[in-house]
């Protein structure tokens, strides 16, 4: 993994520096936050065959964060907050906002 890294230009992270938590759900999902933290629902535990599914998973979820996958949808989620603040200003009928807030699902 550090070569890896290294030759892809990402950052490494050893493996002591993630967290993981298991949240008690129905649901079959996982996800990262930024900050090294996995979460895996045990709704997913009812999909895998085996340790080996599971653990290729939580590196799924490991590789979003080496992507930044996380802190991008944040910074999206952001920018679309203040261009809703700012549209609500011009515009408190929100007949603005209505119509471009969509449209910025394009620039994607």
């Amino acid at each position: 993994a550090i070569q890896f890294a290294a030759r892809h230009n990402l950052q490494y992270f050893p493996k002591s520096s993630f967290t993981y938590t298991v949240v008690r759900s129905d649901m079959a999902n996982a996800f990262v936050l930024p900050g090294n933290h996995v979460f895996i629902m045990t709704g997913l535990f009812r999909y895998v065959k085996d340790e080996d599914e599971l653990a290729a998973i939580i590196g799924h979820e490991m590789a979003h964060n080496l992507a930044r996958h996380a802190g991008e949808k944040m910074s999206e989620s952001l920018a679309k907050n203040l261009l809703t603040q700012f549209m609500l200003l011009l515009d408190p009928s929100g007949a603005l906002a209505a119509i471009f807030l969509p449209a910025t699902t394009l620039l994607r």
